[in-house]
């Protein structure tokens, strides 16, 4: 039996931590870079504290992650959720409804062709408040209550992987 050919495709990590987390050195998108660059995948981890750094880095940093990894692409967002949406290093709150507003862009330039993981409590919730948004992608995961962060960096590298 001939092997399957990977899938091609980036990872490109959202995260937003709290200030203890940072001084902590808990980071996530250092984490995934570390273990997806040994399994050959393309990572860019960038951290955004506040919303406006968030809609810069789904915005202008997309046009840079395709322009280097090429279409296949997975938005992976890391920090604290619930299930309207996710709070960032701020403590400023974006909805769902924001969130697909930044992420508008993306759809526009991938045509919906990109895979949103959402590593963050009640991550999945991002689906439903997404879709209701009229966000259109290939698809969200993400965990459906709260969960440990060393799971959930666990995880991802786990299905990162597997993908």
């Amino acid at each position: 039996m001939q092997p399957q050919p990977r899938l091609q495709f980036s990872v490109y990590v959202i995260e937003s931590n709290r200030p203890s987390e940072i001084q902590e050195g808990l980071n996530e998108g250092a984490a995934l870079a570390k273990a997806l660059t040994f399994a050959r995948i393309p990572c860019q981890p960038i951290p955004v504290k506040d919303k406006q750094s968030l809609w810069i880095s789904t915005t202008f940093g997309t046009d840079i992650q395709m322009m280097r990894f090429g279409p296949g692409l997975a938005v992976h967002f890391s920090g604290h959720g619930c299930e309207n949406g996710v709070e960032l290093t701020s403590r400023e709150f974006v909805t769902w409804q924001e969130l697909a507003s930044m992420l508008g862009p993306l759809q526009v330039k991938t045509n919906g062709s990109f895979l949103l993981a959402m590593s963050c409590c009640k991550g999945i919730f991002a689906a439903r408040g997404l879709s209701a948004a009229g966000l259109k992608c290939e698809g969200v995961v993400g965990p459906s209550e709260d969960v440990s962060w060393p799971d959930n960096v666990v995880a991802f590298i786990s299905f990162y992987h597997h993908l």
